[in-house]
């Protein structure tokens, strides 16, 4: 049973939950401002943002563009950085992905972030080769979940210790796997979600907010 806004399901996904589904409502998203990735505590490097730019898997117009204005070096899209104690286990950064049909770059990459250094190996997606995951090692995982209209889930899962650690996680668009990245390359972006757990849940918004710091323990 579920109360408030019905929810909308495609293959097995719940893409639409809204906070009053408590019976949903499974994991919390770590990362402010996930419905406006235009918002500065989103940092962008050699890339901008543009909202309500293309169909998002729910049917609605509120895909975010990451488009690529400086192709010679780093393209990446960086969350706000947090600093928090967290209990030993798998924590999982996913966000839906799709590509403009003129896009070259050739990799995707999901990275969560500790402050010093990106945890585990390098956490990799084939942009042209329907963002498949270039495999797993140590103690990351990475999947790929197909959406349907050239939207797919990725999702990067890393095993922490028990401790206090600064996240700032990215995205970056780089070249690799047959692909190279151009300027005015396009990747369309939506719900990005950081949360406990070794599995991407339903998506759960963080709309703008003034949140401090979670204590994710």
């Amino acid at each position: 049973m579920y109360y408030g806004t019905p929810p909308i399901v495609t293959n097995g996904c719940v893409l639409n939950l809204d906070p009053s589904n408590l019976a949903l409502q499974t994991s919390r998203n770590l990362f402010n401002y996930t419905t406006d990735l235009t918002n500065a505590y989103w940092s962008k490097t050699r890339c901008q943002i543009t909202a309500s730019a293309g169909i998002a898997p729910d049917g609605t117009n509120t895909a975010f563009a990451m488009t690529i204005t400086d192709s010679s070096d780093l393209v990446r899209l960086t969350a706000g950085a947090f600093t928090a104690s967290v209990e030993g286990g798998p924590y999982t950064f996913s966000c839906y992905v799709s590509k403009s049909a003129n896009c070259t770059a050739g990799i995707l990459q999901l990275g969560i972030f500790n402050g010093t250094q990106t945890i585990g190996v390098e956490p990799s997606y084939a942009i042209q080769s329907n963002f498949i995951q270039s495999g797993s090692g140590g103690t990351t995982t990475r999947t790929t979940q197909t959406i349907g209209n050239g939207w797919f889930r990725v999702a990067t899962t890393v095993t922490l210790t028990s401790s206090v650690h600064t996240f700032q996680n990215f995205i970056d668009i780089e070249n690799g796997f047959g692909g190279n990245k151009s300027n005015g390359d396009v990747i369309f972006l939506w719900k990005p979600q950081f949360e406990a757990g070794s599995t991407a849940t339903p998506p759960n918004d963080v709309p703008i907010t003034t949140r401090t710091a979670p204590d994710i323990s």
